[in-house]
């Protein structure tokens, strides 16, 4: 069920930002208003969502920023996560 919410909220968040004429920053942004306003365990569990089957059901622009910022969803440099 949790999963299910995650998703729903992310999928909303992406469906505002997807009018942007620039994907990019449309995805930045995405990536900005999560950051900003979610709970840091809701970003944690968007991200292990993301890495399962059920990210099938995730709009394009939520799978996208996850695969290409979660360390800025999460919070941490890519130095942190490699150790560097």
């Amino acid at each position: 069920m949790r999963s299910e919410y995650i998703i729903k909220q992310a999928n909303q968040i992406a469906s505002f930002y997807e009018s942007m004429p620039d994907s990019t920053q449309a995805t930045r942004d995405f990536v900005a208003h999560v950051t900003k306003f979610w709970d840091p365990r809701m970003r944690q569990d968007l991200i292990r969502i993301m890495r399962g089957p059920e990210s099938a059901s995730a709009h394009e622009m939520v799978r996208r920023a996850v695969r290409d910022h979660a360390c800025l969803i999460m919070g941490t440099s890519a130095a942190q996560n490699t150790g560097g």
